[in-house]
Order: C-alpha cells, then structure tokens, then sequence
C-alpha cells in the first residue's frame, strides 16, 4: 500500500509543479519509464532515486514520506495494508 500511496504523492507534487513525465524525468535523471512504474505504485524507488524525485520537485524525501507510512506517525492508524508476505500488522 505504500508505494501506491508514494506514487500518489509524487505524481501530486509534479503535477503541481506543472511538469511532465518527460520534463520530471529531465530533472531528475531518472528514467521515464522508471518514474512512471513509480507514480502507479509499480515500483518502490530506491533512497537515492527518492531523492532525486525530492530534489527535482523542490522538496525533501521526508515530504514525499509524510503520511504514506503508519510508521512515520502521521498516517491514520490502521492504513497499511498487510506485509509483502499477507501477514497483518500488531
């Protein structure tokens, strides 16, 4: 569920800055293609490619972060979805 949401956030932030895939992928030097699997939640990016999507957007890795995770307190309790291998969250 996170990445889903990761991906929400990142294509957010670009479309708010009036950009591309083409323009984003520019920036950041990351691939089209990558970025995309990116916004659909196809792929989780690496730190250093969140990194470059922050940097090319304006903002910090810990913005895009900021409530996609239940982990980083600001996520409603109960949002994520089971772990990669279908057992539940304690």
């Amino acid at each position: 569920m996170g990445r889903v949401n990761l991906g929400v956030v990142i294509r957010a932030r670009r479309e708010g800055r009036g950009y591309d895939l083409a323009r984003f992928s520019e920036l950041s030097g990351l691939s089209l293609s990558y970025l995309s699997d990116i916004e659909r939640g196809r792929t989780l990016p690496s730190l250093e490619s969140l990194d470059r999507c922050a940097t090319a957007l304006g903002t910090h890795v810990r913005a895009l972060l900021r409530g996609v995770y239940p982990w980083d307190g600001t996520a409603e309790p109960g949002s994520a979805g089971p772990l990669p291998d279908g057992r539940r969250h304690s």
